[in-house]
C-alpha cells in the first residue's frame, strides 16, 4: 500500500510538473498577446494621428477646390463676355468696311469731270463749285470711316489677344484645379482606408483584451485547482 501510494504521488508530482509547464507556456503566451495589444495600441495612436493630420488637409483642399471653381466660373464668364464683344466689334468693322468700299466706289465714279471753255457761265461755275464742296465732304467722310475701321481693328485685335490670355489662363487653372481635385480624391481615398484600419484594429483590441482576460481567468482557475490538488494529496501521503 505504501508502495502504492509513492506511486500516486509520483504521478501526482509528474502531473503537477506537467500543469506548471503548461501554465508557464500559457504565461507567456499570455504575455505575447499582451505585447500584441500594446503594440496594436500604439499603431491604433499613430493611425488616428494620421487620420487627423489627412481631415485638416482634405478641409483645406476642399476650402482651395471651391476656391478654385468660383475662379473658373468667373473666368468663363468674362471670356464669353469678350466673345461676345469681340463678335459686336468684327460687324461693326465689317460694316464700316462696307460703308468705305461704297464711298470709295461713289468718290471714284464722281470725281473727274471735265468740262471747260470759254464760256461757261455762272450757273456751271456754281455746279462746280458745289461740285467741289461735296467732294470735299465725302473726302472728309472717307477720311473719318477710314479712322474708324482702323480703329476698330485695333480694338479687334486687342480683344483677341486679351480672349487669348483669358483662354490660357482659364486651361492653366482649369488643369490646377483638376489636380487638387484628383489630390482631394487620393486623401478621401486614403482616410477611408485609415478609418477601416482603425476599426479593425479596435476590433483586434477588444478581440485581444477578451482572449487575455479569459486566459488569465482560466490559467488562475487550473493553478487554484492544481494547487488545491496538491495539498491534499501532500496531506494524506503525511499522513501515510
Amino acid at each position: 500500500q505504501v508502495c502504492q501510494k509513492s506511486g500516486e504521488i509520483s504521478l501526482l508530482k509528474q502531473q503537477l510538473k506537467e500543469a506548471q509547464a503548461e501554465l508557464a507556456g500559457r504565461l507567456g503566451e499570455l504575455l505575447a498577446v499582451r505585447a500584441q495589444a500594446r503594440d496594436a495600441r500604439s499603431e491604433l495612436a499613430s493611425r488616428d494621428e494620421q487620420t487627423r493630420a489627412l481631415q485638416a488637409r482634405l478641409h483645406a483642399k476642399t476650402a482651395e477646390l471651391e476656391v478654385c471653381a468660383n475662379e473658373l466660373q468667373r473666368r468663363a464668364s468674362e471670356a464669353a463676355l469678350l466673345r461676345e464683344k469681340l463678335a459686336q466689334n468684327e460687324a461693326q468693322a465689317a460694316e464700316l468696311r462696307r460703308k468705305l468700299a461704297d464711298v470709295t466706289a461713289a468718290a471714284t465714279t464722281t470725281g473727274g469731270g471735265g468740262g471747260g471753255g470759254r464760256g461757261i457761265d455762272d450757273t456751271d461755275r456754281r455746279v462746280r463749285e458745289d461740285e467741289e464742296v461735296n467732294d470735299d465732304d465725302d473726302e472728309e467722310g472717307l477720311q473719318g470711316l477710314r479712322r474708324d475701321v482702323s480703329r476698330m481693328q485695333v480694338e479687334v485685335e486687342a480683344l483677341r489677344e486679351k480672349l487669348g490670355e483669358q483662354a490660357g489662363a482659364f486651361e492653366e487653372e482649369r488643369r490646377v484645379w483638376l489636380e487638387e481635385k484628383d489630390k482631394v480624391i487620393r486623401y478621401q481615398r486614403q482616410q477611408q482606408s485609415y478609418l477601416q484600419t482603425f476599426q479593425r484594429n479596435r476590433a483586434l483590441e477588444e478581440e485581444v483584451r477578451r482572449m487575455a482576460a479569459e486566459l488569465e481567468s482560466r490559467d488562475m482557475e487550473e493553478v487554484d485547482a492544481h494547487s488545491e490538488f496538491s495539498y491534499k494529496n501532500a496531506a494524506t501521503a503525511g499522513a501515510v
